[in-house]
């Protein structure tokens, strides 16, 4: 028979008195969003204020890319969120977010009308000015 080495030094814990490990619920990092989202301001020199609906934002960003990128920039998916007088909330996927960037920043309409790009970001609620409720 062999003899084995038994620690008796160390006391044995009991289950209550064993430290408990920290529990995690659920853990998850998102690595790279789906979408790149915009917050645009139709800027114009004239003293008219222009008709700015969804319909006329959507054939002006559909303009744009057009001009920057031909067929190819009509087929780029363009979402309008919110349109407030003049500030339009876009999104596009993460992957044409710097055509976009590109087409928009270049592009002039009748009567000398462009967008300014005030805020780009990955997530939406960096761009609203409170905790993203205004948004909706």
């Amino acid at each position: 028979m062999s003899e084995e080495a038994v620690d008796t030094h160390a006391p044995a814990l009991s289950k209550a008195q064993r430290p408990q490990a920290a529990s995690i619920l659920h853990s998850s990092t998102l690595r790279l969003p789906q979408w790149t989202y915009f917050h645009l301001r139709l800027f114009t020199l004239s003293t008219e204020s222009p008709a700015h609906d969804a319909v006329t934002a959507r054939k002006n960003l559909n303009t744009a890319m057009m001009r920057y990128l031909g067929i190819i920039g009509s087929s780029i998916s363009i979402d309008i969120l919110k349109l407030d007088n003049l500030d339009l909330w876009v999104r596009v996927p993460r992957e044409s977010g710097g055509a976009f960037h590109e087409a928009v920043s270049a592009w002039i309409g009748q009567g000398d009308m462009k967008y300014l790009v005030k805020a780009k970001d990955d997530w939406l609620v960096k761009l609203s000015d409170s905790n993203g409720q205004d948004m909706f």
